[in-house]
């Protein structure tokens, strides 16, 4: 009997099949990038519907789900390919190859042979275990220990009671001196685990005091050392986006244009869900004269939170500047007063803001999963 937990992860699965099976190079690099990371997105899914719900993500996940005994090594390991692909694909200077390609089908087949179903399950590299819950994906029962009967007349084998008599096997006694070395090893290895998890905890509660000192200084018009506590914040937390949104939000006020931009696109790399770093792309973008490109980052920030009264704002304004004054309104209403006020007294003339070439290595929408039309 399938568990609840298979139920959920199995549908996951099926969410993106049809994606997983149109994974070719001949389609154009960002469709295969988008196609690449949505394909992991499920997964991800799936491995946190194995665990019954799970704030876990990438190697952290694929690690939690192989302790608990739901994947065996080749499937973790097929896994972690899977999201070197994924971590590849999304980088914008770079193109996705067969590698990329045959690492995420890999993968995918790996956790459906985890989990008894679709391709993988009949897949040899990928050996099925047990998940919790039911018997899908049972191994074979292991080989006999029973030893071979002896023949008539021939001495036992050591250990071995002979047939017929009521004498025990011998019990192993390990030589004196040698007992304490797999306690020892046992001792040490949780008390690294211990330590690690502790680690772990406290790198991941809360925001840094760097990061506080930075929104502090930054309220109070203290720009310089703001940038240094920003900057401080990234190095003690380089997965957390934030800092690094403030430091292009700055950058971006300060005219540096390029600066600004690597930041927002490190934020965004970081954390592609996290609204207010999307929105800090489509406020560089604005800036920089693209709003075709900022209408897009807005609409990302606007799935995740449509109350975001920043984000409805520049939305209008850069629609905009688009020309598209109607839509405009409508999320100029939504936002009320506030910056982004100045862009609805005038209309831009036609051909003020011609389409340009983003600046090398532009985050482009193909790069994370493509944003749908914004319809308010």
């Amino acid at each position: 009997m399938i568990s609840t937990n298979q139920r959920s992860a199995i549908a996951a699965l099926d969410a993106v099949r049809p994606v997983v099976a149109r994974l070719d190079l001949a389609g154009h690099p960002d469709d295969v990038a988008a196609d690449v990371i949505e394909s992991w997105s499920a997964v991800e899914t799936a491995l946190r519907s194995l665990l019954g719900g799970s704030a876990l993500a990438g190697q952290a996940l694929v690690s939690e789900v192989r302790q608990r005994g739901l994947l065996d090594y080749a499937h973790a390991h097929a896994l972690l390919g899977f999201l070197a692909a994924r971590d590849r694909v999304s980088r914008t200077d770079y193109r996705p190859t067969d590698s990329d390609v045959d690492a995420a089908r890999s993968g995918f087949q790996a956790i459906e042979a985890a989990l008894g179903v679709g391709i993988g399950a009949d897949t040899a590299t990928y050996p099925t275990v047990r998940v919790s819950g039911g018997g899908v994906g049972t191994p074979p029962p292991p080989p006999s220990t029973t030893p071979p009967r002896a023949a008539p007349g021939a001495p036992a084998a050591p250990g071995v009671a002979t047939p017929g008599t009521t004498a025990r096997p011998d019990v192993y006694e390990p030589t004196a001196g040698r007992g304490r070395g797999p306690g020892l090893i046992i001792g040490v290895v949780l008390l690294l685990l211990v330590a690690a998890a502790a680690y772990w905890a406290w790198a991941n509660s809360g925001d840094p005091a760097a990061f506080k000192d930075g929104v502090v200084q930054f309220t109070q018009g203290n720009r310089v050392a703001a940038r240094r506590s920003f900057e401080q914040a990234a190095a003690d937390r380089p997965k957390m986006a934030l800092p690094h949104v403030y430091l292009a939000r700055m950058a971006r006020q300060d005219g540096d244009l390029p600066r600004a931009f690597n930041e927002a696109k490190t934020a965004v790399q970081l954390e592609p869900q996290n609204t207010l770093a999307l929105r800090e792309m489509g406020q560089y973008l604005l800036q920089a004269q693209h709003p075709e490109q900022a209408v897009k980052w807005f609409e990302r920030a606007l799935r995740i939170d449509g109350t975001d009264r920043v984000a409805n704002g520049w939305m209008g304004c850069a629609l905009q500047r688009q020309g598209n004054a109607e839509l405009a309104a409508r999320f100029f209403q939504r936002a009320g007063q506030g910056d982004w006020t100045a862009c609805q007294q005038t209309a831009p003339p036609p051909g003020a803001y011609p389409p340009g070439t983003l600046p090398p290595g532009a985050v482009t929408p193909g790069a994370l999963p493509p944003a749908p039309v914004p319809r308010p």
